[in-house]
């Protein structure tokens, strides 16, 4: 009975340290990204819905949008989580924001990048009222497109913050 338990975990062991190895030798920087056209791209119409995070269950609210390489809030975002803190701050609700970046750069820079983009959308949500006991954030990174496409149109799609309804408070009904 040991004998097969050391076996799997020495199987997992492995696994892990190959797929570890693997992301070291894929890691590219944002340097070594190809360069953007250098053009303004407004939010998405209708942004494509994400695949399921955890507490799929949850209530999205408007997803607000960033430019290449960058973590501050253009206006339309601000539009948007102005629009989405009134909601929270009249429901009592408590939130997460999940910071998301497109597919350029590597794993870690686009970690911090969502890191980043999430703390501005809480910061700008506490400044408008919302209570920041109610506010939790997450960086998803590179990990989690909107869109899988490999073109401006879809990295527009990618580079975001979503806003979940996690629980507390009444139901917050949002008129996008």
């Amino acid at each position: 009975m040991a004998r097969p338990v050391r076996r799997v975990l020495g199987m997992m062991f492995c696994v892990a340290s190959a797929s570890l190895a693997c992301a070291k030798k894929a890691n590219t920087t944002v340097e070594n990204a190809k360069p953007e056209t250098p053009t303004t791209v407004s939010a998405p119409a209708s942004p494509t819905p994400t695949p399921s995070s955890p507490g799929a269950e949850a209530e999205r609210l408007a997803t607000a949008y960033f430019d290449f390489n960058r973590s501050d809030l253009r206006d339309d975002a601000r539009g948007t989580l102005k629009h989405d803190g009134e909601l929270l701050r009249s429901s009592g609700a408590s939130v997460r924001i999940e910071g998301h970046c497109d597919e350029r750069g590597s794993t870690q820079y686009n970690l911090a990048l969502g890191e980043r983009r999430a703390n501005a959308a809480r910061d700008y949500l506490v400044r408008l009222g919302v209570d920041a006991g109610h506010v939790e954030t997450v960086s998803y990174g590179k990990e989690r497109p909107a869109d899988p496409g490999h073109d401006e149109s879809a990295w527009a799609r990618n580079r975001r913050v979503e806003l979940l309804v996690t629980g507390g408070g009444q139901r917050v009904s949002s008129s996008y």
